[in-house]
């Protein structure tokens, strides 16, 4: 998975046996990859690590066996998966998804809740349309929720109560 989006099929896994070459399926950040599926591919696609660490510092630098592992693995994948794998993206979903949701549901909590103090005319509209590109699983009915249990608890404080 990479940015909360499925990328490629069950099978393709499978087929493709990424723990011979020492690889294990995992979910990551903004690719290339999550931008092709986004733009309509309906293939089964992966992004591979292959040996570059530290990437854009002055420190990047590659790992010649973890490259040759990588290149290993390619060339099995193009020699043995020769069938076309169709996938369609998906979001992530499940247990995951959800301790996600409330990992992104606490970070903007205390976003929305600042931007109020600063600026109590805000609307879960606003808030949603400032920042939905950085929590992609928080719909506009997540940001009105949040908005109200951050007002609630300003109420609460401005007016000496506990909430």
């Amino acid at each position: 998975q990479i940015g909360f989006m499925d990328i490629c099929s069950d099978d393709f896994i499978k087929d493709i046996t990424p723990e011979k070459f020492g690889y294990t399926p995992t979910e990551g950040m903004m690719t290339d990859v999550e931008q092709l599926k986004e733009n309509g591919l309906n293939v089964s696609c992966i992004n591979i690590s292959c040996g570059y660490y530290e990437p854009h510092t002055d420190n990047e630098f590659t790992d010649k066996n973890d490259l040759m592992k990588c290149l290993d693995f390619i060339e099995h994948i193009i020699t043995i998966c020769t069938k076309v794998y169709p996938h369609e993206p998906g979001r992530m979903k499940g247990y995951d998804c959800q301790l996600v949701w409330w990992e992104q549901y606490e970070e903007m909590y205390e976003l929305v809740r600042d931007s109020l103090i600063s600026d109590p005319t805000l609307t879960p509209a606003d808030l949603h349309s400032f920042y939905h590109e950085e929590y992609p699983l928080l719909g506009l009915d997540d940001f009105a929720m949040i908005c109200d249990d951050a007002a609630t608890e300003l109420y609460y404080e401005r007016n000496g109560d506990v909430a």
